[in-house]
C-alpha cells in the first residue's frame, strides 16, 4: 500500500524450532492446501475445511501449512475437540454462522479503505463474538483461551451502533453513513 501501517501494533517472531519446517516441494507434494494441478479439490485442506467463516478456514491452513512442534498444543486441541463432541460444537457453530469477516474489516479500518456497510457487519460480528465469550466462559484449557481472546474490545460495538446509520449507504461519499446525534458537524 506504500503507506505507514498504524494496524500493526506489534511484531512476533517466530522461532524456527516452534513449526515443523516444510520447503514448498514438501508442501506441493503432500497437497495440503493446493494440489498437483493447482487446485484445491482433493486436497487435506478441504477434506477436513468444515469451518464455519473465513477466517476459520484460514486458521485451519495455517496450522495445516505450519504444524507445531510443541505436543501440549496438539493434546489441548485434542482435549478442547473432546469437549466439542459432547453438543457443544452445535451450539458454537449456530452462533458463528453468519459472522462476517472481521480480520478482513479491521484491515480495511486501517488501511483507511472501510466501507459502512461493512462497519455494520463488524458490529454485528462483534455482537456475536460476545455471546461466543458467554458460552465459552467457565470451561478450561484451549476453549477458555478461546473464549478470553473472542472478548470484543469494550464499548466498541456501542460506539459503532451509536455512530453509524443502520442501513448506511454503500459508500461514505454518498452520505447518510453517520447516525443522527452522534455528532453536529457531520
Amino acid at each position: 500500500q506504500r503507506t505507514a501501517l498504524p494496524h500493526i501494533r506489534s511484531v512476533r517472531l517466530e522461532q524456527p524450532d516452534h513449526a515443523v519446517i516444510m520447503d514448498a516441494a514438501t508442501r506441493r507434494n503432500l497437497e495440503l492446501t493446493q494440489n498437483l494441478a493447482g487446485g484445491y479439490e482433493n486436497t487435506l485442506a478441504e477434506v477436513l475445511d468444515r469451518t464455519a467463516t473465513p477466517m476459520g478456514s484460514r486458521l485451519l491452513k495455517r496450522w495445516l501449512l505450519e504444524p507445531q512442534r510443541d505436543r501440549s498444543q496438539a493434546v489441548e486441541r485434542q482435549q478442547a475437540i473432546g469437549v466439542l463432541r459432547e453438543g457443544l460444537w452445535q451450539r458454537l457453530r449456530a452462533e458463528i454462522k453468519g459472522t462476517s469477516d472481521v480480520e478482513r474489516i479491521t484491515a480495511r479500518i486501517a488501511l483507511r479503505q472501510v466501507r459502512p456497510r461493512e462497519l455494520v457487519a463488524l458490529v454485528q460480528s462483534l455482537q456475536k463474538s460476545e455471546q461466543l465469550t458467554q458460552i465459552l466462559r467457565g470451561l478450561e484449557g484451549y476453549l477458555a483461551q478461546t473464549g478470553a481472546d473472542l472478548a470484543p474490545p469494550a464499548a466498541c460495538a456501542t460506539l459503532l451502533v451509536r455512530a453509524i446509520q443502520p442501513e448506511p449507504a454503500a459508500l461514505v461519499r454518498d452520505g447518510d453513513v453517520i447516525a443522527e446525534g452522534f455528532d453536529a458537524e457531520l
